[in-house]
């Protein structure tokens, strides 16, 4: 565990890291060059912990490490019926070249975006996300209960039974559909297995079949920066190494919410003109779309802009070259220094700025002493 960036001197400098393997067993790590590359939420803690020769944090001049906290905003609204749900429907998934699984998407065009003022937001057919069971599917029902079943589990046998007792509803009409659909499973179950271990490769998810014809509508959408929402220290809260455990306070504006609401409308407007289907609102779904600022936030995402590039340090936290502004030895890797969160996962970029950053750090004289 790296638990402190100890400054030098002229507080220009990172001297060493102090760092951990269990509580009161420190060490320290002395290099020409530090890079940060824990994840948006520990990047910005650690700048923020190091406090003792820069009084609000490394790189935090302009209180600026932890602000424009982003994550995509996801989830599923609303649900198709095909006319036809055999007849040209591309909805399973299908390999590239090299044997990866792909899956199609919809998405709004750049003119689209551009004539609606949205955001980036992509859609694909899944299966519900709320553990609820309108699919109507033996399969999908069997793995939503085997998911609330083990993390009763893993909670011990006092919250395991809390859990029953609270989704005993849910857990009763999944098992009806079970029992009710059960043949259906064994077709399901020897496909999945046929992929994970002859073909050797894992299914990302398991998806309802053509047949129930009752596909939900998932949307994964980007989320606007905002200065607002953000990170902060929790002086009320350590963790066992000493350190301050974060507080997110992550804010959403109206141009998220239209970016949903703009893209499940077309959806639907498109779909439906198609001839092809017909797309249902539940209230739920009408609910969310009315009101999304009263839904609760779902984190089980990317965690993204906490020590956002710039090219002067009063607008972020690092330089182009990756470089916390004011320190010359110390740089930041990973979703931390997007200045956009788009609606993609960040992974390739990721991959791409941090190639980019290792030969910017071998190029260096200075650091190949």
């Amino acid at each position: 565990h790296a638990i402190h960036l100890q400054l030098d001197g002229t507080g220009q400098r990172v001297e060493h890291v102090e760092a951990a393997c269990q509580p009161g067993h420190t060490f320290s790590v002395q290099a020409a060059a530090t890079v940060l590359a824990c994840g948006a939420l520990e990047n910005a803690r650690l700048l923020l912990a190091s406090n003792d020769m820069a009084k609000h944090g490394i790189g935090n001049d302009h209180d600026l490490v932890g602000r424009y906290y982003q994550s995509h905003r996801f989830g599923v609204c609303g649900h198709a019926i095909l006319r036809n749900p055999t007849e040209g429907f591309i909805y399973d998934f299908e390999k590239d070249a090299e044997g990866v699984y792909c899956r199609r998407r919809f998405w709004l065009t750049p003119e689209a975006q551009q004539q609606h003022q949205v955001n980036n937001i992509i859609g694909f057919f899944f299966r519900t996300v709320s553990g609820e069971s309108e699919h109507r599917n033996a399969m999908v029902s069997t793995v939503l209960l085997i998911k609330i079943l083990l993390g009763g589990a893993k909670k011990g046998p006092t919250r395991f039974l809390q859990i029953v007792k609270q989704q005993r509803r849910v857990i009763i009409e999944h098992l009806w559909i079970i029992l009710r659909d059960f043949p259906s499973v064994f077709s399901q179950l020897l496909a999945v297995a046929y992929t994970r271990f002859i073909q050797k490769r894992r299914l990302p998810m398991v998806l309802p079949p053509k047949k129930s014809n009752h596909f939900p509508l998932f949307f994964q959408s980007e989320h606007a920066p905002l200065r607002d929402s953000r990170v902060v220290l929790d002086p009320a809260s350590r963790d066992a190494f000493g350190m301050p455990r974060l507080k997110a306070m992550i804010k959403f504006s109206e141009i998220d919410y239209r970016t949903v609401r703009t893209f499940v409308m077309l959806f639907k407007k498109r779909l439906e003109e198609s001839g092809k289907g017909s797309f249902r609102l539940l209230k739920k779904d009408q609910d969310l779309l009315d009101h999304p600022e009263l839904r609760r936030f779902n984190s089980n995402s990317h965690n993204i802009g906490t020590t956002r590039m710039a090219s002067k340090p009063e607008e972020g936290v690092v330089d182009t070259d990756c470089k916390v502004f004011g320190i010359k030895n110390l740089y930041v890797a990973g979703a931390s220094v997007f200045p956009t969160s788009s609606h993609a996962n960040p992974t390739l970029l990721i991959v791409a700025l941090s190639i980019r950053l290792a030969e910017h750090i071998a190029r260096n004289a200075e650091f190949k002493k």
